[in-house]
């Protein structure tokens, strides 16, 4: 079962939370990390460095923006077609190829023009 098509089925059946769902995953990883660094499995030896200040200044802002991302990358796929969204990674690998296969010319050429 696909997650656009999980969606809609959601959707359909009047579950609200769609954002909830998303960040499911992120929550287990949370708690399998915890986990592991309470079981001793992995060590954190800069736990002390991690100041109130450090913590609203540089986690936050990254937790923030990786929240804001989650949750309106996949409320998109409310508004999607199924067809749409199966067509447009490709589009995506075909324009970063084009990408980079044009700063490869580029490079050449300014190689050769030496």
């Amino acid at each position: 079962m696909s997650e656009p098509y999980l969606y809609c089925e959601l959707d359909i059946s009047g579950f609200k939370y769609p954002a909830l769902l998303s960040s499911l995953g992120c929550l287990f990883s949370a708690i399998c990390s915890a986990i592991v660094f309470q079981i001793g499995l992995a060590k954190n030896e800069k736990a002390d460095d991690v100041t109130l200040r450090l913590y609203l200044t540089k986690i936050m802002p990254i937790g923030f923006s990786l929240a804001a991302t989650l949750v309106t990358g996949n409320q998109a796929y409310l508004y999607l077609s199924v067809s749409f969204i199966q067509v447009s990674p490709a589009g995506t690998l075909s324009c970063w190829a084009v990408l980079l296969l044009s700063l490869l010319i580029a490079v050449v050429l300014r190689r050769c023009n030496r």
